[in-house]
Parts: structure tokens; sequence; C-alpha cells
């Protein structure tokens, strides 16, 4: 269910989108901070309509992919040191 930005928490993970006259877009995962909203570590020059709780499936795959550049960067350390 998604609800209009006003609600959305802060210092939290939240799914976001755009939904207004010119349609739906920009739908991913940010965080707020004040009135800032970053996606990732980087800040975005916009400001989602509407946000709603991420899913199980979303969180493990959020998980999945930092484990995996984890796993990817040990991988080229490794690599450089042999």
């Amino acid at each position: 269910m998604w609800n209009t930005i006003e609600s959305a928490p802060s210092g939290k993970l939240v799914m976001t989108k755009i939904d207004d006259a010119e349609g739906v877009r920009n739908e991913q995962p940010m965080n707020r901070s004040g009135n800032l909203w970053f996606a990732g570590e980087m800040y975005v020059y916009y400001r989602p309509t509407h946000w709603r709780e991420l899913t199980e499936i979303e969180k493990m795959r959020i998980k999945n992919d930092a484990e995996r550049k984890a796993i990817d960067q040990m991988e080229s350390i490794q690599k450089l040191l042999s």
C-alpha cells in the first residue's frame, strides 16, 4: 500500500516512487534524512510523491546485492595481492 510522502519515516529504507500527472516513475528504495532523499549514498535531486514498506523479497534482494558486491571486492583484492 502506497502512502503519501509526507508520512515517510526518517532514517529508514523504504520503496519510493513519483506518481503524478506524468505517470509513475523513479520507483526505487530510498532513505529520507530531513527533507533530503538518498538512493544508497547518493543524494537525489527530486522528491518522491509516495512511499511504502519494503517487501521481504526486496529486503533480501538488497541484502544479497550488498553481499555480492562485498564478495566481488574481496576477490579483486585477493587477485591484486596474488
